[in-house]
C-alpha cells in the first residue's frame, strides 16, 4: 500500500491546543530516506501524541476515546507490510538474516503488546486513575519501541539498502550500516533519556490538566443541582430523587413520605428588615434541618422559602408509615420554632408544614409533589405553625391512635384492664383448663377487645406494665379459685407472654417472685408463647424457659403453624402443648390442605409428647374432625365465648357438678 492510500490521520479538533500536549517530536534525523517508510514513522508519532491529549479531554467517568489504539493497530500493519515489501529486496543471506528475523519478531512483539494493553484500555471495570495509568504505560512503551525501531532498525536496514543499490556487496553494506549505526549509539540513548522525561513531565501536566477540568465540572454540576445559598439540593435534584423514591418504594413495599415547608411570614421579614437577613433565616433553617434528618434523606429548597424533605424507607403500612412521619414533622416543628440569630438581633418563625405518603398506589412524582404543597396549604389555613397530612382520614386515624394510646397510659393505673376466661374442654365438655383473656373496659366505649388496642401497646411498649398486669392478676385468681376449691384435677390457667415482655431484664424474677407470693402447686400455670418470640436470642429464650419450667411452670407454644416453627425448636425447648391456629380450624370440614396439616401437627405432636389444644372451634363438624385426626382438647364458641370471672365460675361449675357454687357478689374480684 502506498502513502496516499494509507487512511486519514484525525485529530481531536474539538479539545484546546494546550489541551493537547506533545510528547515525541519528529525531527529529520529520524528520517530514513525512503519516503513512504518516514510518511508512516509520522503517522504513528502523531498517533502517540493523540493519546495523552485524548486522556486530558476526556470527560471523568466516560470512556476515553480509546479507538485510538485500533488505528494505531491499523498503521503499524500498514506499515509493517510496506517495511516487509521494501526489505524483501534485501538478501536472505547471513549479514541480513539475523536482523531481518530480529526485525520480524520486534513486529510481532508490539502486536502483541497493543492488544495486551487495549484489553486491559477497554475492561468496563477501570476506573479513571487505573485507566490513566494504563495509557501512561502505552505512551511510554511506544516512544521507546519507536525510537529503537527507527534508530536502529529501520536506519539500518535503510543504510544497508542503499549500499547495495550502490554496487556494495551483503557483508561490505552490513558493515557500513553498522558503522554509522555506531556513531549513532549515544545520541540514541540522549534521544530515549529525553523523552522519558518529556513523558513524565507531559503525565504531570495531563494529571493537573484533569485535576482542574474535574474541579470545574464539579462547580458546573453543583450549580445544576444545588441551591447557592443554603447548599441543598435544588428542584431538579429533588425530583430525579423522588423518581428513584417512588420506584424503590413500589419495589420494596416500604412508605415513603415528603415533607413540604413553608415558612410564615416570611414576606415581613423580608420586606422589613431587608433580604440579607431573609437569606440568613435560609441558611440557618437548611443548617437545623440538617440535624433533625438523616444523612440518607434528601433536603431541598425549592426557592424563596419553601423547602422540602423527602424520606425513604419507613413502615411497610401506611398508617404505620403515617405515624413515623408525624413524629418526624413534630420534631421539625419544635427545632423551627426556636429563635434564630440572625446577627444583630433575634427572630422567630414558624413553619407550616405538607406531608404526603407514596408507595401505596401508582403515582408521578409531580402528584406527590402537589399533594404534599396542598397539604402544606390546609396547614396554613388552619392557623399555621403545624402540620398536615394529604389524607385527611389518615390524618383522622392518627388523631384517633394517639388519643388511645394516652388513654390506655391510664387504664391500667385506672383499674380499666379486666380478664376474661375462656374454657378449654375436652369432647364431652368437661373443663381442663382456660385461657386468660384481656378486655378494656373504656369508660366510654365499653367493653373493647384485645385486637382493638394490644396492638398498640405493643408497638408503644405499653405492653410491658399491661403483660405484667396480666400475670399477676391471673396468679392472684388462680390462687384464690385452687384456695377455694373452685377447679377441677389438672387444671391449668394459659396466660400469654408477649414478645416484648421478654425482652424484660427482670422477668425471670418477677415470675419467680409471684410464684412464690401466691404458692400455686405445680402445672396450675401454663405461660403461652408464640412463634415468632423463638427466633429471637433462642439460646437466652431456651435458658429462661427451662429455669421457670423447675418451677413448675408448663409452656404452650400458641398460634403453632403460623410462624417460623421447626421441630428443632420442638425438641430442644421444654414445650408442653402446642395450640393448632384457628386460621387452620375454620375449614378443616372442607379444605383437605388444612386437615393435612393439622394431621401432621398432631402426628408430631404425639411422637414428641405434647399436648395438642385447638383453637376457634364453632361447630360440631370441626370438633368432630379435630377429634377423629386425634386432638382432644378444644377452646372455641362451641363451648364458649371468653367469660368475665362470676361466668366463668358458674360455667365450671355446671360442667363439673362436684365443684362448689359460685361466689356472691361481695366475694367477685373486679
Amino acid at each position: 500500500m502506498s502513502a496516499s492510500e494509507l487512511p486519514p490521520h484525525p485529530h481531536p479538533s474539538d479539545s484546546p491546543p494546550e489541551m493537547l500536549p506533545k510528547i515525541f517530536f519528529w525531527t529529520e534525523y529520524f528520517e530514513t530516506g525512503f519516503p513512504e517508510i518516514d510518511f508512516q514513522h509520522r503517522g504513528l508519532v502523531n498517533l502517540i501524541n493523540d493519546i495523552p491529549g485524548a486522556l486530558a479531554s476526556g470527560l471523568p467517568g466516560a470512556p476515553y476515546p480509546i479507538d485510538l489504539l485500533d488505528r494505531l493497530r491499523e498503521y503499524a500493519a500498514h506499515h509493517f507490510m510496506t517495511e516487509e515489501n521494501l526489505w524483501a529486496k534485501l538478501p536472505r543471506v547471513p549479514p541480513f538474516e539475523a536482523h531481518l528475523e530480529r526485525h520480524e519478531k520486534e513486529h510481532r512483539s508490539f502486536s502483541e503488546k497493543i492488544t495486551q494493553l487495549d484489553k486491559s484500555l477497554k475492561d468496563d471495570s477501570l476506573d479513571d486513575d487505573r485507566r490513566k495509568d494504563v495509557l501512561t504505560e502505552i505512551v511510554v512503551y511506544l516512544i521507546h519501541w519507536l525510537a529503537h525501531h527507527i534508530l536502529e532498525f529501520d536506519r539500518q536496514m535503510a543504510m544497508a539498502l542503499k549500499a547495495l543499490e550502490a554496487g556494495a556487496t551483503p557483508q561490505e553494506a552490513m558493515r557500513i550500516s553498522e558503522k554509522k549505526l555506531d556513531r549513532t549509539a549515544v545520541f540514541t540513548r540522549t534521544i530515549l533519556s529525553m523523552y522519558d522525561s518529556l513523558v513524565e513531565q507531559s503525565m504531570l501536566l495531563i494529571s493537573e490538566i484533569d485535576r482542574r477540568r474535574r474541579a470545574e465540572e464539579e462547580t458546573i454540576r453543583t450549580l445544576a443541582y444545588y441551591d447557592p445559598l443554603t447548599a441543598l439540593p435544588n428542584r431538579r435534584l429533588l425530583m430525579e430523587r423522588l423518581d428513584l423514591a417512588i420506584e424503590g418504594a413500589r419495589r420494596y413495599k416500604k412508605f415513603g413520605a415528603l415533607f413540604f415547608i413553608d415558612l410564615d411570614n416570611f414576606k415581613i421579614l423580608n420586606d422589613t428588615l431587608g433580604h440579607d437577613m431573609g437569606d440568613r433565616l435560609l441558611v440557618e433553617v437548611a443548617g437545623r434541618l440538617r440535624t433533625i434528618f438523616r444523612s440518607v434523606d434528601t433536603l431541598a429548597r425549592l426557592g424563596g422559602d419553601e423547602f422540602v424533605v423527602m424520606v425513604e424507607n419507613l413502615s411497610t403500612t401506611p398508617l404505620e408509615a403515617a405515624q413515623e412521619a408525624e413524629s418526624l414533622a413534630m420534631k421539625l416543628l419544635e427545632a423551627l420554632r426556636d429563635p434564630y440569630d440572625l446577627g444583630n438581633r433575634h427572630y422567630t418563625s414558624t413553619p407550616s408544614v405538607g406531608i404526603a405518603l407514596f408507595g401505596g398506589d401508582p403515582i408521578s412524582r409531580e402528584e406527590v409533589l402537589k399533594q404534599a404543597d396542598m397539604a402544606m396549604y390546609q396547614s396554613k389555613s388552619a392557623g399555621r405553625n403545624g402540620y398536615r397530612f394529604f389524607d385527611q382520614n389518615m390524618e383522622t386515624k392518627l388523631k384517633n391512635r394517639s388519643s388511645l394510646e394516652e388513654e390506655l397510659l391510664t387504664a391500667v393505673s385506672d383499674s380499666q384492664l379486666v380478664l376474661y376466661f375462656q374454657p378449654q374442654c375436652l369432647r364431652d365438655g368437661i373443663v381442663v383448663g382456660a385461657e386468660a383473656l384481656i378486655r378494656w373496659n373504656h369508660p366510654k366505649r365499653g367493653i373493647l377487645s384485645p385486637d382493638s388496642f394490644i396492638p398498640l401497646a405493643e408497638e408503644s411498649g405499653i405492653i410491658v406494665p399491661i403483660g405484667q398486669w396480666v400475670l399477676e392478676e391471673s396468679l392472684r385468681r388462680l390462687s384464690s379459685w385452687l384456695r377455694e376449691g373452685r377447679l377441677p384435677e389438672g387444671f391449668s390457667l394459659g396466660v400469654n407472654l408477649s414478645v416484648r415482655q421478654f425482652r424484660e431484664p427482670n422477668l425471670l424474677g418477677a415470675i419467680q417472685h409471684l410464684l412464690k407470693t401466691y404458692g400455686l402447686p405445680k402445672d396450675a400455670l401454663t405461660l403461652e408463647i408464640t412463634e415468632s418470640l423463638l427466633i429471637r436470642e433462642p439460646e437466652k429464650i431456651k435458658g429462661d424457659l427451662k429455669h421457670l419450667r423447675k418451677d413448675g411452670i408448663l409452656f404452650s407454644l400458641d398460634d403453632f403453624g403460623t410462624g417460623y416453627s421447626s421441630l428443632q425448636y420442638l425438641r430442644h425447648l421444654p414445650l408442653d402443648q402446642i395450640k393448632i391456629d384457628r386460621s387452620f380450624v375454620s375449614e378443616i370440614g372442607h379444605d383437605r390442605d388444612d386437615r393435612t396439616i393439622v394431621t401432621t401437627i398432631l402426628a408430631m405432636a404425639k411422637a414428641l409428647g405434647l399436648t395438642v389444644v385447638a383453637e376457634g372451634v364453632e361447630t360440631p363438624e370441626q370438633r368432630d374432625v379435630l377429634f377423629r385426626t386425634g386432638c382432644h382438647i378444644f377452646q372455641g364458641y362451641l363451648y364458649s365465648r371468653p367469660l368475665p370471672e362470676a361466668d366463668f365460675l358458674s360455667y365450671l361449675r355446671h360442667s363439673s357438678p362436684t365443684l362448689p357454687p359460685s361466689p356472691g357478689p361481695a366475694q367477685r374480684s373486679t
